[in-house]
């Protein structure tokens, strides 16, 4: 299991589906991971644009998440 912490609540995260960074996209279609610590900047015509990194299915070692011993 992993969690994050907002505002001092620690949420529980079973899976990416239930996680609060998790940008569903286009139904589902481009699901996006949004935490901070997995997306990158591209610079491009002298503009800064943030990339997020497309999400994998569960939550695997590319996590961005802290993990919690049960």
């Amino acid at each position: 299991m992993r969690y994050i912490e907002i505002d001092g609540q620690k949420i529980e995260v079973h899976e990416c589906d239930d996680c609060p960074c998790r940008d569903d996209g286009d139904m589902g279609y481009g699901a996006m991971c949004k935490h901070p610590k997995n997306s990158y900047v591209e610079v491009f015509g002298g503009k800064m644009y943030e990339k997020p990194i497309y999400l994998r299915v569960g939550l695997g070692k590319d996590c961005p998440l802290r993990e919690e011993e049960e």
